[in-house]
């Protein structure tokens, strides 16, 4: 039962609507304060609402009509074009442009034929044109610098792409000839129709499979026929769980999440998670041994190795670093672009207040 629940944030949850809205009302013995304007005692409003919409083009007809302050953390804008469109349609709304994961990587079974061959990961890496998927697909907005598992945020936590040994780096060039040279002395030539192989790719419903399909069509061009089946959540978990999968839509690099050991882990043995289905000893040591170091030191030599070790068997293919957008009314104040705080979007709403002038200077 809600109305039980206990807790020391900045909100209490005052109400929830199943379906319809969550209510947090401001918490009057939390005792936090602004850290840009550390003489305040936070949260500043009263209440907020998080009406439950769970399609997009509802949220975003919600923004427009000033009927929703801020669209963020859950409710961000995943589509360039959206995004671009309410710039046109509606600029005084403001956009801030977040690089929080790649969420077009993909999960290769390391234990199933043909991807139990290093070959063959590496020759679908470099079957891939990074930069022009990114401009095309994502107008540019994306990154395409190669990532382990820990993204930016973690510093001191993996090593730059920039200081990856060059055969490494090269893997990520756009070369389909090489790709080509790989999967024939791997033993995979073309047969009659052109096709060295084909392969089933289980895509988690919620992401878009156009960008799925252009995937596909660079795999097809050296000869590795995709199928690409969007898959709901339920029995997406069960094959990832099973190990039931050839392939696997994967996120990788949470470039806004800071917690050291808390994407690597996404490979141990043991992790429900586990797109690649690794079940790797060194690598559950390298992990234990970071998650055991007694200093800050240690801890990052250990994770540095943890995150490489995938990364230089091309367990994963990784695809550019995806955009997603947080939109806001020019009255909410105090807003730099942050995503989330420790997991938290009311760590965020704490810090926010509302221009109440502005606001209906601007006829709401």
């Amino acid at each position: 039962d809600w109305r039980n629940l206990v807790g020391t944030g900045p909100f209490e949850l005052a109400n929830y609507v199943e379906g319809t809205v969550v209510t947090y009302a401001r918490n009057p013995k939390y005792r936090g304060y602004d850290e840009k304007y550390p003489q305040n005692r936070l949260p500043y409003v009263d209440e907020v609402r998080s009406p439950i919409m769970p399609e997009e083009a509802t949220r975003i007809a919600a923004l427009r009509s000033g009927k929703v302050d801020f669209l963020g953390y859950a409710s961000v804008l995943r589509s360039v074009d959206q995004a671009e469109s309410l710039e046109r349609t509606n600029p005084e709304i403001e956009l801030r442009t977040n690089l929080g994961v790649s969420t077009g990587a993909t999960g290769l079974n390391i234990n199933k034929a043909p991807f139990d061959d290093i070959r063959v990961r590496k020759a679908m890496q470099m079957a891939l044109d990074l930069e022009t998927i990114n401009n095309v697909f994502f107008k540019g907005y994306g990154d395409t610098t190669p990532h382990g598992q820990q993204g930016d945020a973690a510093i001191g936590y993996f090593v730059p792409f920039e200081e990856w040994p060059a055969e490494l780096k090269e893997a990520y060039d756009y070369a389909p000839e090489g790709a080509e040279a790989l999967l024939d002395e791997a033993g995979l030539p073309r047969g009659a129709d052109g096709m060295r192989f084909s392969s089933v790719y289980t895509v988690l419903d919620r992401y878009d499979p156009s960008y799925y399909e252009l995937l596909a069509g660079y795999w097809r061009d050296i000869g590795v026929d995709v199928d690409v089946q969007m898959t709901p959540i339920g029995p997406f978990a069960s094959k990832r769980r099973d190990y039931d999968f050839e392939m696997l839509s994967h996120e990788m690099a949470y470039g806004s999440l800071a917690r050291p050991l808390s994407a690597p882990d996404r490979f141990l043995t043991t992790a429900a998670a586990n797109s690649v289905a690794a079940n790797d000893p060194d690598y559950d040591a390298l992990f234990a041994a970071a998650a055991a170091a007694t200093t800050i030191e240690e801890q990052q030599r250990w994770a540095k190795l943890a995150d490489m070790y995938p990364v230089e068997r091309h367990w994963a293919v990784w695809g550019p670093m995806n955009p997603s957008f947080e939109a806001f009314q020019p009255w909410i104040k105090g807003y730099n672009g942050e995503l989330s705080g420790l997991g938290n979007p009311n760590y965020v709403s704490a810090r926010l207040w509302i221009d109440s002038e502005l606001k209906k200077s601007m006829g709401y």
